[in-house]
């Protein structure tokens, strides 16, 4: 039984029918007329299967199809079908489609034709369905509309332009929508004559901020400021829509926010949209909170500060707001945060500017009552790295909230002030175990000589965590008597302290005397010992111990076995490749996923193969693991097993896929991902890939530019121009020399964008000598702007 009849859903008569449909497919082109009479089957499933078949039979099928469009209209559904099933066909649809809507004189028939033409995304339709928009049907004028926005090339530009300029409401509207989409400058011009209309005005300034235009700006701005109040919210999202697309163009955004701040008084901005949020919806909200953050000015702070407690979509835009005023904002969040309660102290703290005159405020804070607001201010504190908070600092390193003491000590050992060691000195002395147990941390961390004594007796303490982090201190002292201590530590009668000594010798010397302790650990008695030293050993690199933790790989405790794969990786050898090879067909999981990442370390051919048996494995956790072990082998197959695993079943497999080849140095990969640039479903992660860097990248791009299509030169010059390095506008400008007449129209609309003078010089002159009309009329829309 074939996928059709078994689709779930389907009854058992409709199962009946998909099967007659089946029967019927196969006399193909002979069975048009009677799978054109299932078009009317009532139920959705099959008739489905009868667009498929009609789709798939191509040609034949084509003009018996149009036929159904000029026939009985009485079946919505059979003629939905009929419009799907042409738009699907592989045959040649579009001039039987043009040649139908200039036979038949039915609105409705042609406006069919326009739906199926512009779900074809039919290019060579453009010319026809331009001269449609003026039909003295509106439904056809629109549907023609429709149609030449889903096509998307620049194209019908001039027909939108003539639709909207006719001020008729059921055609200027769908025109406008379209305009904005094109992102063309000669759309720039026709939009702004809008804003001066009420009626057009919002929908105008909408278009012209999905236009990604930099001319575009100047009157937003304007609308902005001078437009009454009902026009500032729209105007507001307008330019946060253009931010948002320029943005994503040219990865900057700061030409924007230049000009929108050129073309205003910052005070009469910054009145006019704190009057508009009184009585903005939440959406208009948001965007009047980014342009605040724009204007520059110091009274927009109290309003954006107010703004906190919002909808939580508002409250975060006000919180990147005051962010982006950066000092503007200072004197306003330091007194806000001065008489702040602990929930608002926790939104302003992250604001707060990390200069010292902030210290004051922000000690205050580390007396909150809330224990988050006091780590939160500790680790402000600790970004600035003034000494003065020092005090305030230590009462904290033994509180009892541990995110408060970790955040306070990590603080403390950004200052580093001879104030600091004597703190530190002072409280490990300290008769609260927390407060000793912090100190001992901070000594260890600066590696303070004075604290030997101090480390070595709190190796005794009866506390065992102050005992493990004196030992772990006794690695970074540089001193003989340390290492000694440490040393003597791996004897000791507690197999917890002798398994933290083993950790702490990780950290210090492939002295001879510190590898025989550690090989000695290998045969502990207690599997953490074992662990530790067969993890220190791989740390330090001790690749005369190599043999002896090979040896480990079948011990019976499972980190340890872990541990022994992962330090037999990076100690390398003859040994080393074959306990590898062995590990990665381990039963244990965890093993054989440490024994691929070890094996894909080392980066031998032989490696491969492993790696790509690996990949096929049942679970998850351990494709991912080879995964990221191929994407450090220069090989073809690696490199497909790359592009194969974007296809994987689980999520994070194809997340990791899609992550892996971004960064992939392969040679491959630039002409693999340009392809990508035809597919769908890949094509906006392909163009944001394209845009990172490497060498012989824009080469590449250029080359492909020099025979691209309509469609796909406008995402080509999109990888270039989000670049946003010198070579890639270079290749932009030189694009307008291009003989490929697609390659100079995305990249005249690109340059329109920019305000360098490079580009508006190869604009004016791309506007008095190329031969292509569309692209002079392009370069001077931009100009103009």
């Amino acid at each position: 039984m074939s996928s059709d009849v078994a689709r779930p859903g389907l009854s058992q008569e409709d199962r009946g029918r998909v099967e007659k449909i089946q029967h019927l497919t196969q006399a193909g082109a002979g069975s048009i007329a009677a799978l054109i009479v299932l078009l009317n089957d009532p139920s959705w499933a099959v008739r489905r299967v009868v667009v498929t078949a009609l789709a798939r039979i191509g040609t034949p099928a084509v003009w018996p199809l149009c036929q159904v469009l000029v026939g009985d209209r009485a079946s919505e559904a059979c003629l939905a079908a009929t419009v799907d099933a042409l738009v699907a066909s592989s045959g040649d649809v579009d001039d039987a489609v043009l040649e139908l809507a200039a036979q038949t004189m039915a609105p409705a028939v042609i406006c069919d034709a326009a739906q199926i033409l512009g779900r074809r995304k039919s290019t060579r339709s453009i010319a026809a369905l331009a001269h449609l928009t003026e039909h003295p049907d509106d439904n056809v004028a629109v549907a023609a509309i429709e149609a030449l926005g889903r096509i998307g090339s620049p194209g019908g530009l001039d027909a939108l332009v003539a639709a909207v300029l006719t001020r008729n409401f059921f055609r200027a509207f769908p025109a406008i929508d379209v305009l904005g989409n094109t992102c063309d400058p000669r759309a720039v011009g026709p939009l702004c004559e809008l804003l001066a209309d009420p009626l057009y005005a919002a929908p105008a300034a909408a278009a012209l901020g999905r236009t990604g235009q930099l001319s575009a700006v100047g009157p937003l701005t304007d609308l902005l400021i001078a437009s009454d109040g009902a026009l500032v919210g729209p105007a507001a999202m307008a330019l946060t829509a253009l931010m948002d697309r320029y943005e994503a163009n040219f990865d900057e955004a700061a030409p924007v926010r230049r000009a929108f701040r050129e073309r205003l008084s910052a005070p009469v901005a910054a009145s006019r949209v704190s009057e508009a949020l009184e009585r903005a919806a939440p959406n208009e909200k948001v965007a009047l909170c980014r342009v605040l953050g724009w204007v520059q000015d110091p009274s927009v702070a109290a309003k954006l500060v107010a703004l906190l407690h919002d909808d939580p979509a508002v409250a975060h835009e006000a919180s990147k707001a005051l962010h982006t005023l950066g000092l503007v904002a200072e004197d306003a969040l330091l007194a806000a945060l001065r008489n702040a309660d602990s929930a608002t102290r926790l939104l302003l703290i992250s604001l707060i500017p990390s200069k010292r005159s902030s210290v004051q405020e922000l000690s205050d804070c580390l007396a909150d009552d809330d224990g988050t607001v006091r780590a939160r201010a500790a680790e402000a504190l600790g970004r600035i790295g003034d000494p003065a908070a020092a005090p305030a600092l230590f009462s904290l390193i033994g509180d009892s909230d541990a995110r408060v003491s970790q955040a306070a000590v990590a603080a403390i050992q950004s200052l580093g002030s001879t104030e600091t060691k004597r703190r530190a000195l002072e409280a490990a002395q300290s008769e609260d175990a927390r407060t000793r147990r912090a100190a001992l941390r901070i000594i260890s961390y600066f590696g303070y000589p004075e604290g030997l004594g101090v480390l070595v007796a709190a190796t005794e303490d009866a506390d065992q965590r102050i005992r493990d982090v004196a030992t772990q201190g006794l690695a970074f002292i540089d001193d003989p008597e340390a290492l000694s201590a440490l040393l003597t530590l791996t004897s000791h009668t507690t197999a917890h302290t002798r398994a933290s000594a083993m950790r702490a010798l990780g950290q210090t010397s492939l002295a001879p005397r510190v590898v025989a302790a550690l090989e000695h650990g290998l045969a502990d008695v207690d599997a953490w010992v074992r662990y530790y030293s067969c993890q220190a050993l791989g740390k330090l690199g001790a690749c005369g111990s190599a043999e002896a933790v090979v040896a480990l790989v079948r011990d019976p405790a499972g980190q340890v076995r872990v541990a022994a794969v992962e330090s037999i990786a990076r100690l390398g050898g003859a040994h080393a490749v074959a306990a590898l090879d062995s590990a990665s067909q381990s039963d244990d999981p965890d093993v054989r996923r440490a024994a691929v990442l070890g094996i894909g370390s080392t980066r031998r051919a032989d490696a491969l193969p492993v790696l790509l048996r690996e990949l096929a494995a049942d679970d998850s956790a351990t494709r991912l693991v080879a995964l990221s072990a191929l994407a450090e082998l220069d090989a073809p197959e690696a490199f497909s097993a790359l592009v194969s695993a974007i296809s994987d079943v689980e999520p994070s497999v194809r997340s990791a896929a899609f992550t892996l080849l971004e960064g992939h140095g392969s040679p491959r990969l630039t002409p693999w991902l340009i392809d990508q640039l035809t597919v769908e479903p890949l094509r906006a992660w392909a163009v944001r890939s394209l845009s990172a860097p490497r060498e012989g990248r824009v080469e590449h791009l250029v080359a492909a530019l020099e025979v691209a299509s309509s469609t796909l030169a406008p995402h080509l010059v999109a990888a270039l121009t989000r670049m946003n390095r010198a070579q890639g506008r270079a290749a932009v400008v030189s694009l307008l020399e291009s003989e490929n007449v697609f390659a100079r129209r995305a990249a005249a609309s690109a340059l329109a964008a920019t305000a360098t003078k490079e580009a508006r010089s190869a604009l004016a002159h791309g506007a008095e000598t190329d031969s292509d009309e569309e692209v002079r009329q392009m370069c001077l829309a931009a100009l103009r702007g």
